[in-house]
């Protein structure tokens, strides 16, 4: 017997190798599983996860959702937006401290209504994520996400609610806390995303009782709890604005559901057999 041969026979008799080989396959499957992070920065119209690549450039351009929480006399309108493929642009020309800084690609701007004044002013401004100058975002993660049956997904599709899930990360700490924006795209083949958004310029939406949906009684105090105001049919959902008590970081949930975060259809080898070619054409005549 060789020396090679034997080296091979006792490193198959050892019960160690085989443990190790095991344990390398786990950790080859975990990795597969886990979000992927990236160094380069963020090309909403090609990101790639597990093989599968989405395109989200139609989704560029700001996208807004607005929520309201009421603690009277006062009374407090937020504005969240974001812009997947490109920094955050104001229209107009908004003072320094009441604007994200540039390169922000996810910011909230908090409104306060005093009924006592009635005065609406600009309570804070936080930069949620991006915020370097240079504009390219780097800070960020992707994973794959499974079918849930949330409210805004297909019910005649494979897919379902199938797409994936994009964690941003702000630039700089917001009053020494982490900001972190994760938005789950899901798939919806009947929808382009841009469904049912609240048109908000930053200006204050008062509450009513005599609106659709959230018009119930506020619990006891006269308060309300932060909700989003949404129409009919939206495709940007709030998930909500969490505090985190132990990290000390803030994080905002959204989910969007849009055709372009269906997975692509890979044709398998007998679609690809069933056509006809030019060669089998020739062949029968």
């Amino acid at each position: 017997m060789s020396a090679p041969t034997r080296r091979r026979e006792q490193l198959r008799r050892q019960p160690g190798s085989r443990t190790s080989l095991r344990n390398l396959l786990w950790a080859v499957a975990a990795a597969a599983t886990a979000p992927v992070a990236s160094a380069t920065a963020l090309d909403c119209k090609k990101v790639v996860v597990d093989g599968q690549t989405f395109d989200f450039g139609k989704l560029a351009g700001p996208h807004t959702v607005v929520t309201t929480e009421s603690k009277p006399p006062s009374y407090y309108n937020t504005t969240y937006t974001l812009d997947i493929c490109a920094p955050l642009k104001r229209k107009d020309k908004a003072e320094k401290d009441f604007e994200c800084p540039e390169g922000s690609r996810v910011c909230a701007i908090i409104h306060h209504w005093n009924a006592d004044k009635k005065a609406d002013e600009i309570e804070q401004v936080i930069p949620i994520a991006g915020g370097s100058a240079g504009g390219d975002y780097e800070s960020w993660e992707a994973k794959r996400l499974q079918p849930t049956g949330g409210e805004g997904g297909s019910s005649d599709s494979q897919d379902k609610d199938k797409g994936v899930q994009i964690t941003l990360k702000g630039a700089a700490l917001y009053q020494q806390r982490e900001q972190l924006a994760v938005v789950d795209f899901r798939c919806n083949p009947k929808l382009d995303g841009t469904e049912g958004e609240w048109e908000s310029e930053d200006e204050y939406v008062k509450p009513s009782a005599d609106e659709g949906g959230d018009d119930k009684k506020p619990p006891a105090g006269g308060g309300e709890p932060e909700k989003q105001r949404k129409k009919d049919g939206a495709a940007l959902i709030w998930d909500g604005y969490k505090r985190s008590a132990d990290d000390k970081t803030d994080t905002l949930y959204l989910t969007w559901y849009s055709k372009y975060a269906c997975e692509a259809k890979v044709e398998g080898p007998g679609q690809e057999s069933s056509h006809w070619g030019l060669f089998t054409w020739l062949v029968v005549l």
